[in-house]
């Protein structure tokens, strides 16, 4: 039957810029490898993000298991026609090559294929629509290659921290496990529904490599609780959450797709 491998390619992008997206890769039309790239069109989608997308699949022969492919995407957009999709270069200080690239697994294995344009909408608290395009649920993701496990946990919007002991985590919200996706990222399930998370405080509670617990803010976040100075340095904090230093104080969940008076800073008048 062949092994099936869906391609998706996120925009991370409110705004449809991109168009006649193409897969191209290191296969030939009856799914052998090929040095001569072969191409076909993407649909473009509407991903969890809300944003647009572009998929594609493409049957590989079963006797190509265990070999190197490589692929990319070529679109039209605002700055001409037949350009390159894929901005970041291979791991290798002496190329400028800039490809995807995976080892074909056994069929039933979960091979998908994905690249994010952009991570503004795949990193940090964001909103993720249901099918229907109408219901929406929340999804944290991070960046933690070095961790073994990464938790969301919750402060009460009056403390605004955690401490590396625990304190200040709101025991009335849920914790929210991560898992690994590759590449260093964690990411959760979607959580419904995004609304009763907004305004809420939160941290990343991570494991790391050596097995001590740290809570640390998310460096995505939209917004931060903190607009001031003070770094409990991990220790108990009973201060007024806006004084905290917003890099370590607790980051808030905001709608992207709202604007609210209560995330605003307070000014003076003139």
């Amino acid at each position: 039957m062949g092994v099936i491998v869906r391609f998706t390619y996120f925009t991370g992008l409110a705004r449809n810029i991109f168009r006649n997206a193409r897969l191209k890769g290191s296969w030939d039309t009856q799914g052998n490898y090929s040095a001569d790239w072969t191409e076909r069109p993407m649909t473009e989608i509407t991903a969890p993000d809300g944003c647009p997308a572009f998929t594609a699949t493409v049957p590989f022969a079963d006797s190509e298991v265990g070999r190197q492919f490589r692929w990319g995407v070529t679109f039209d957009g605002p700055a001409g026609a037949n350009l390159w999709g894929i901005p970041t270069e291979i791991g290798d200080k002496n190329s400028l090559e800039r490809y995807r690239e995976f080892e074909l697994q056994p069929a039933g294995t979960n091979p998908d294929q994905r690249f994010y344009f952009t991570y503004c909408q795949r990193l940090g608290a964001g909103k993720v629509f249901a099918d229907n395009g109408i219901d929406t649920a929340i999804r944290f993701s991070t960046w933690a290659p070095n961790a073994r496990k990464v938790e969301v946990v919750f402060s009460d919007p009056a403390h605004g921290y955690v401490a590396d002991d625990g304190t200040g985590i709101d025991a009335a919200m849920p914790v929210i496990g991560l898992h690994q996706t590759g590449g260093g990222i964690w990411e959760s399930d979607g959580v419904d529904d995004f609304s009763r998370f907004i305004g809420r405080p939160y941290m990343f509670r991570i494991k790391n490599s050596k097995g001590d617990v740290r809570y640390r803010t998310d460096i995505y976040s939209r917004w931060q609780i903190g607009r001031g100075s003070e770094d409990p340095k991990a220790g108990h904090w009973n201060g007024d959450p806006k004084t905290l230093d917003g890099t370590v104080s607790c980051s808030v969940i905001i709608d992207q797709d709202v604007v609210r008076r209560e995330f605003e800073p307070t000014t003076s008048p003139p």
